[in-house]
């Protein structure tokens, strides 16, 4: 159940802040790189197991 909600996160902050166009990749972040940080961690966990 930890695994679902880790990739509920994932789809939660990704979409919203990354913006990727033809033209460059603009990371629109209004959060701290520590919850980008701890959200990689746990991503890295999963793929790990």
């Amino acid at each position: 159940m930890e695994n679902i909600e880790i990739l509920k996160r994932v789809n939660l902050i990704t979409p919203e802040n990354i913006h990727i166009n033809s033209f460059m990749y603009e990371p629109i972040l209004d959060m701290g790189d520590f919850e980008l940080r701890d959200l990689y961690e746990a991503v890295k966990k999963l793929v790990d197991e």
